[in-house]
């Protein structure tokens, strides 16, 4: 989960139902894990890498709409389809009355296999806010990058690729951990600006005795 703090509580968001159906804003009662349903952000809304952030005045939350077969499958190579392309909405709130939320005007805001999901939390450098995104154009994982936000309002979102030299860190490798693929990234600087940064990352790794060579 990516935890947002507003006024001492800690805040997440996630699907309200085991489907993945009905996106929800959790509230932490202990950290890491005990965590309860405060709203209910939009019952209809099906659920994939729901990503909050504070921004200003406000919370938003980045969430790509689950996909799903005629039997009602979750599949991740559906987020690569190119002629039916995965979607992500915003949703944004008043950060005095987080139970009130409401879909941004430009939904859905991004779309695109190489584009839509969101590849882990937020980054604030400099007093400059980037999304990390993950490219699943020719599979689910294939790289997480980060974007460079321009723009976030309730009525407006612009961002643009930013050269933050990590793309050797965060593309599928070919051995280790993320021998096949990404799938988030966190980070977090320690003692303000200009302290040194922290952070982790998960992947999808290959069999033990596996080689492969990955077409980047």
């Amino acid at each position: 989960r990516v935890c947002v703090c507003v006024c001492a509580q800690v805040f997440a968001t996630g699907p309200v139902n085991t489907d993945g159906t009905g996106l929800g804003l959790y509230i932490c009662k202990g950290y890491p894990v005990e965590w309860n349903l405060y709203t209910v952000v939009d019952p209809k809304a099906n659920v994939m890498h729901a990503t909050l952030v504070s921004e200003g005045d406000r919370l938003y939350i980045f969430n790509t709409r689950r996909r799903t077969n005629e039997k009602g499958q979750h599949r991740l190579s559906f987020y690569s389809d190119k002629k039916s392309p995965p979607c992500t909405d915003i949703y944004y709130s008043d950060r005095k009355d987080v139970k009130k939320w409401s879909p941004h005007a430009q939904n859905p805001v991004l779309v695109g296999a190489d584009k839509a999901l969101c590849g882990g939390a937020f980054l604030r450098i400099g007093g400059e806010l980037f999304r990390m995104k993950m490219d699943c154009s020719l599979y689910y994982g294939k790289s997480v990058m980060a974007m460079h936000v321009l723009e976030l309002s309730p009525t407006e979102y612009q961002e643009e690729p930013d050269q933050l030299n990590m793309l050797s860190l965060v593309c599928a490798s070919g051995t280790g951990f993320n021998s096949l693929g990404m799938h988030v990234i966190a980070g977090l600087q320690i003692g303000g600006t200009g302290g040194n940064w922290v952070g982790c990352a998960d992947g999808f790794a290959a069999p033990s005795g596996w080689e492969l060579q990955v077409k980047k």
